[in-house]
């Protein structure tokens, strides 16, 4: 193996991806069929966990928050990172998820046009903010 200074891209991003196949690659090891088949499998792993990580990442979901105060306002932004930090890593956590995601998209279908129902949103949405800052630390 060549001792050079410099270390092109391509294998760094190797190196990050499996730092053991990297290593076998640069000692020219023949691999036999078991070794193969077992990276075959490790390259489908991570090729699932990433999928699922980048699903979750893009998950913008946050209906009646978005409907009382936009998609884009610092409290949707902030109920979104209580979701993924605190409710997501549980059970029950994403029961609740699963249950809201179900029931709110209907229930501001039926009464976005509800005056009272918009206030009674914000009013509601603005104290599960106030506890969600609570349990991020005080961050926002």
């Amino acid at each position: 193996m060549k001792n050079n200074k410099y270390v092109n891209a391509s294998d760094c991003g190797k190196v990050a991806y499996c730092p053991q196949s990297y290593a076998l690659s640069k000692k020219h090891k023949v691999t036999d069929k078991y070794i193969l088949k077992r990276q075959k499998h490790g390259n489908q792993g991570h090729a699932e966990l990433t999928n699922t990580a980048l699903a979750m990442s893009k998950d913008s979901r946050c209906f009646i928050a978005t409907y009382a105060f936009g998609e884009d306002s610092a409290i949707t932004c902030d109920l979104r990172l209580f979701r993924d930090e605190h409710l997501k890593p549980h059970l029950m956590g994403r029961v609740f998820i699963s249950i809201y995601y179900a029931l709110s998209p209907l229930l501001i279908s039926l009464c976005k046009h509800s005056v009272r129902f918009k206030f009674l949103s914000i009013l509601l949405v603005r104290s599960v903010h106030k506890y969600a800052c609570k349990r991020l630390g005080g961050r926002h």
